[in-house]
């Protein structure tokens, strides 16, 4: 389920991440980078669970790739009510809204990841997503691919490709 760039240059999509193996279970949520531009930013807010926080990493240890868990109480990034599938009502947790920034510090960052999100076996959990391109755009095609991984093995994923019309503007949005 996705959207579209809007006047802002941001692109909001979400993506059912599952437990495929018969227990609860640890994943990454990787993201290629394609050819989105220098500092673009990626967003993140998961599902709200009853007792947990979906993502078991602490905060220091995420800081330390470059992840910044921030609240949105002040920013706005994300609704906390969003409707899915149909008509269904899934709520965010705003409280911890995951940030990943693309930069090329050694010129060869391709994927970053926000690892070890919980999922227990036989559920689901959604994971909202915004990517917001800070600077103009050169291509007229833009790419990334979000990724769900279980130990190094890609179990699921989509790539999004946005297309562009005279200024920077999105006219559609695939995902392939």
């Amino acid at each position: 389920m996705c959207g579209y760039l809007n006047e802002l240059s941001k692109y909001d999509c979400v993506v059912d991440l599952n437990s495929i193996v018969d227990n609860e279970s640890i994943f990454d949520l990787v993201f290629e980078w394609g050819n989105t531009p220098e500092g673009t930013v990626i967003s993140v807010a998961f599902e709200e669970l009853k007792e947990k926080n979906a993502v078991i990493a602490d905060i220091e240890s995420l800081a330390e790739m470059g992840i910044v868990v921030i609240s949105d109480n002040e920013e706005k990034i994300f609704n906390k009510t969003i409707e899915y599938g149909y008509g269904e009502e899934k709520y965010l947790d705003l409280s911890r809204i995951y940030q990943l920034s693309r930069s090329r510090e050694d010129g060869k960052v391709k994927t970053s990841k926000i690892p070890s999100i919980q999922i227990s076996y036989g559920s689901s959990i959604i994971a909202a997503i915004q990517i917001a391109i800070l600077q103009n755009i050169q291509s007229d095609e833009l790419y990334f691919t979000v990724m769900q991984q279980m130990r190094a093995q890609i179990v699921g994923g989509s790539t999004y490709l946005l297309h562009h019309r005279k200024g920077g503007q999105v006219q559609t949005a695939d995902s392939l």
